[in-house]
């Protein structure tokens, strides 16, 4: 009864929460749909009541409710923040200059583990000597035609947002279905029913040279995926350098040069130097 009074049309009822109502027990199960790796934030956030929220005086039950919503997203935003990792570059004064006299842009990359690097995650134009490079483990997944080097990824079906344990279908005819419960425990899961030829692909959060996050493309499947089960798994390893004449989005295949790979499995931070050309870790 509670669900069909605040309307399946809800948007934020239907892609934020599931309210259970039972006898005089209020329970409300937090559901993050936005893709946020469950295995980082422990799951499912499960708040329980011992009875039925109290509404003050001058408010009905539905300001109560959105009440409510507003403390428990503000819950997952702490949850989405303890799961960020930041990715600290600090360049030379003499790099520097010569970086920007000769135009090349800091790039980033991310890696899937059936996968190498194969997608420019981010480039920044006008970084300093200090630059933070920061993502979330919040995922989309969608799907392209093809697999071109040195061309932008081209998006050719709906991009739906997925969480490790989830799966989403691709139906013959090219539409991508939301993001059902079930799958690889440390994956994302397509469930592909396209008989032609599709090169899945995955997007995740990460912060542009302004300093918004933003979903974008990580890596596309190479070769393409027949019919059946498809795993993708970010893991926590990101591929720095510098380049010019290179976009955002844009596919390779090539080992690219001078490049560090950061590994933030284990921590939510790492600093790095650039110094005489060198990348070296800094000591925490």
């Amino acid at each position: 009864r509670e669900r069909e009074r605040l309307g399946e049309g809800n948007r934020a009822y239907r892609t934020a929460f599931q309210y259970f109502l039972k006898s005089s027990t209020y329970c409300v199960r937090l559901r993050f749909q936005s893709g946020t790796d469950r295995a980082t934030i422990g799951g499912l956030a499960e708040i329980s009541r011992s009875a039925r929220p109290c509404v003050p005086n001058g408010w009905n039950e539905d300001e109560c409710m959105i009440q409510q919503h507003h403390s428990a997203t503000l819950q997952l935003q702490e949850l989405r923040t303890a799961a960020r990792k930041t990715l600290t570059i600090e360049i030379s004064d003499a790099d520097l200059t010569t970086l920007k006299k000769s135009n090349y842009k800091l790039c980033f990359a991310k890696k899937v583990n059936e996968g190498e690097y194969n997608v420019v995650w981010e480039t920044y134009q006008y970084y300093s000597t200090y630059v933070d490079f920061c993502w979330e483990p919040s995922y989309q997944i969608f799907a392209c035609k093809q697999f071109t080097e040195d061309m932008q990824v081209k998006v050719q079906t709906k991009t739906v947002s997925i969480g490790l344990n989830q799966t989403c279908r691709l139906d013959q005819n090219l539409l991508m279905h939301d993001a059902q419960d079930g799958g690889y425990p440390t994956a994302l899961t397509l469930l592909n029913e396209f008989t032609g030829e599709i090169h899945p692909g995955v997007n995740q959060v990460s912060t542009d040279e302004n300093g918004v996050l933003k979903s974008k493309p990580i890596y596309v499947s190479p070769m393409p995926s027949i019919l059946g089960t498809v795993k993708l798994t970010p893991v926590e390893l990101v591929q720095v350098w510098f380049a010019q004449d290179i976009q955002t989005g844009t596919m390779f295949s090539h080992a690219v040069s001078n490049a560090y790979e950061a590994d933030l499995t284990d921590t939510n931070t790492i600093h790095l130097k650039f110094e005489n050309q060198r990348w070296r870790r800094m000591e925490d």
